[in-house]
């Protein structure tokens, strides 16, 4: 009988090595793309089309909205005529208006 306090054998695992594969190429990683040929009119419109739909709409808006100004400005002192019955029953008991026998030809 020893009197050892040494653990029992444990079953040793091999440590698995892993090893890194070589890097990819950058050719590898890179997609590639088909190549196209520049419209510098093309993207001038693309650019600015925006911008000047934008500015004719100001533009008609502002021009409404200057027509109406004006329109109220214009004729917001015009009376409209009135003419009632009444009105004109005093008109011809004062002789304002004539009445004539027969009617005015035009």
């Amino acid at each position: 009988m020893s009197s050892n306090n040494a653990p029992e054998t444990e079953q040793i695992k091999p440590t698995v090595v892993r090893t890194l594969s070589p890097p990819p190429e950058i050719w590898e990683l890179v997609h590639p793309v088909e190549e196209r040929q520049s419209n510098s009119g093309g993207s001038f419109l693309r650019r600015y089309t925006p911008a000047a739909i934008s500015l004719v709409l100001v533009v008609i808006v502002g021009a409404l909205g200057a027509a109406i100004w004006t329109g109220d400005l214009r004729f917001r002192n015009v009376q409209k005529p009135t003419t009632s019955a009444a009105m004109i029953e005093s008109l011809i008991s004062q002789k304002v208006i004539l009445i004539f026998e027969r009617p005015i030809l035009a």
